[in-house]
């Protein structure tokens, strides 16, 4: 007859061993999942420069005769390329939504190099539902898929323009570029953590990154994760100040730093240099064919 004292044993196994097991499972699925969103931030810098060195070059005629070489007045822009996205997000995703967007905070020649990280993003990033339940109510139809995450990059994704590879300087606005000139585009992405048990060790509240202090850690007792985890919120706060200064929309973020979701900061750059024509443009030339 088998000892009653025996039995159990192999619940008690069971228990001991499958909890950091589960916990290996989840911290290595949201491993996969920023490395993932890694690649994704690198592919959108590529495409944004490779947008940049042929827009900022281009023939004036197609930005609303803002001059080549230089960053023009946002003010000074027809359509918002983010209404082109959001009309072809909400395509490819078949959703009713109608987003009115007027807003062009980037100028005529800015605007479709942000397109371009903003687009290369879409299959990284959650639906904008996911934050707010009720975004259709102010959206004007069905917010989900890629409609949804269009919404989400608005404010997650932002577009800056290094002095230089690895600067934490950034290029003003009015000075021109020469032909030939390298120009370094910087993609900031504020990478979602949504998986359990995992997202509370491997990713931060947007109040610790905004503050660089987490309040958790007085609960922490390996000296080593508290060294991690103040390098990765020191290593973060460049990251916080380029989305606060290069997201399209600054009120859509400050919401989302003020909720209760974890977050990872994750930033790619690119260097080309700008493929300037060796000719004048028609609409440089003079009216009956003379030169410019």
């Amino acid at each position: 007859m088998r000892d009653r004292r025996q039995r159990g044993a192999v619940y008690v196994e069971f228990l001991l061993v499958f909890p950091p097991l589960l916990l290996l499972f989840l911290c290595t699925l949201q491993l996969a999942l920023l490395y993932v969103a890694h690649l994704g931030v690198q592919h959108a810098a590529a495409m944004a420069t490779r947008s940049a060195i042929v827009v900022i070059p281009d023939d004036p005629v197609y930005y609303d005769g803002a001059d080549k070489n230089a960053f023009s007045d946002p003010s000074n822009c027809g359509e918002s390329p983010m209404a082109k996205v959001i009309e072809l997000a909400g395509a490819l995703g078949k959703s009713s939504a109608t987003i009115p967007l007027d807003t062009c905070p980037d100028g005529p020649r800015g605007a479709p190099i942000r397109a371009a990280a903003l687009l290369a993003m879409l299959p990284y990033s959650p639906s904008i539902t996911r934050f707010f339940p009720n975004a259709e109510r102010w959206a004007g139809g069905d917010v989900s898929g890629m409609i949804g995450a269009a919404l989400y990059n608005m404010a997650a994704v932002a577009v800056t323009y290094p002095t230089k590879p690895g600067a934490t300087t950034y290029r003003p606005t009015l000075p021109r570029f020469h032909p030939g000139d390298d120009i370094t585009v910087r993609v900031t992405y504020a990478a979602h953590c949504g998986i359990p048990i995992a997202r509370f060790l491997l990713c931060d509240r947007p109040v610790s990154l905004v503050t660089g202090v987490d309040r958790d850690l007085r609960r922490r007792e390996d000296p080593f994760e508290i060294a991690r985890v103040q390098r990765r919120l020191k290593d973060s706060k460049p990251r916080v100040k380029e989305l606060r200064e290069g997201t399209m929309v600054p009120a859509l973020l400050a919401v989302l730093l003020f909720s209760d979701e974890r977050f990872r900061l994750i930033a790619a750059e690119s260097t080309l240099p700008l493929q300037t024509a060796p000719f004048a443009y028609q609409s440089e030339l003079a009216p009956r064919g003379g030169r410019p």
